[in-house]
């Protein structure tokens, strides 16, 4: 069956930026703040400039090669001569895919809990039911639901960097940290960076793809760096700088082992702040729920283009 071209520029960039401001960032951060100590957001600048590099190689392989299971084509396309590595590397894909949606139905179900008190195998069941029905119904609807998931994701990360900026507390997130440590961070919080290069796997529903995958490869990757890397988290141009703002504030205003979500649900509704707690597990929940429609979408496309 032929996929519909009906995407954009603007619908593939808030697809990639989705995956990347997903819930790996309110996940990682309280790790990432523990083994750099008073500078994760100098971690997420790293990371994002090893994933920039990443990018790169992608934004030239989808140009060539504009195809469905983008790491599936460029394979079988490079080693004709070697069918099953290409075979395994598209099965792996889309096991992942799958694998990350019942993982993300699960995590939505713990943060869901917070507010209602229900089963969280039904909860996590429903999620997955929702995100396969929202792919049934096509790219276009399910673009523009992704896209208001994605500006309420991101502009809670922009809220809570000006309510950190706003402070002047920036001499505990600006002090010397262990290289070793920050080094660690790096490692760990590349994951928060993944999710870009899912991009290329919409190729064959983009109305440009040789124009606009590459395009919304970079956007999505400088848009969410920011954030991350800022010592709320940190990135300008790329999924770093808005990263490394929410890192730098965040490590400004809070102790390292206090950034996690987790803190604030063990806490209990009597030992954490009422304002930023519920906000913080709000977007997380909703990160979980997006993430689940993205990963499923991923899982659907690789088998499809073995089928």
């Amino acid at each position: 069956m032929q996929l519909k071209r009906t995407l954009g520029l603007a619908g593939l960039t808030f697809y990639g930026l989705g995956i990347i401001l997903g819930a790996g960032i309110y996940s990682v951060l309280g790790a990432a703040a523990g083994l750099a100590g008073s500078a994760p957001w100098i971690a997420f600048a790293l990371s994002g400039g090893v994933a920039f590099l990443t990018a790169l190689s992608y934004a030239e392989l989808v140009t060539i090669q504009p195809e469905t299971s983008a790491e599936y084509a460029y394979l079988r396309r490079a080693l004709p001569e070697w069918p099953g590595l290409a075979l395994t590397t598209g099965l792996l894909v889309a096991l992942s895919g799958a694998a990350t949606t019942a993982t993300v139905a699960i995590a939505f179900a713990g943060y869901f809990r917070t507010f209602v008190d229900l089963p969280p195998a039904l909860v996590a069941w429903s999620a997955i039911a929702a995100a396969l029905g929202l792919n049934i119904l096509g790219i276009r609807e399910s673009g523009w639901v992704n896209t208001v998931f994605t500006v309420i994701e991101a502009s809670g990360l922009v809220f809570l960097i000006v309510l950190g900026a706003t402070s002047g507390a920036f001499s505990k997130a600006l002090t010397a940290a262990p290289n070793l440590g920050v080094m660690s961070g790096a490692a760990l919080v590349f994951f928060a960076f993944l999710g870009f290069e899912n991009v290329a796997n919409l190729a064959e529903e983009a109305k440009e793809p040789e124009r606009d995958l590459p395009r919304a490869i970079f956007l999505s990757l400088g848009l969410s760096a920011a954030p991350r890397s800022s010592p709320w988290q940190t990135r300008p141009w790329s999924p770093c700088w808005l990263r490394a703002a929410s890192s730098l504030v965040s490590r400004g205003r809070v102790r390292s082992r206090k950034l996690s979500p987790r803190c604030y649900r063990g806490a209990g509704p009597t030992g954490r702040p009422r304002f930023s707690s519920r906000l913080s597990l709000r977007l997380s929940s909703l990160s979980a729920r997006s993430a689940c429609w993205r990963a499923c979408l991923r899982s659907r496309r690789s088998w499809r283009s073995q089928a």
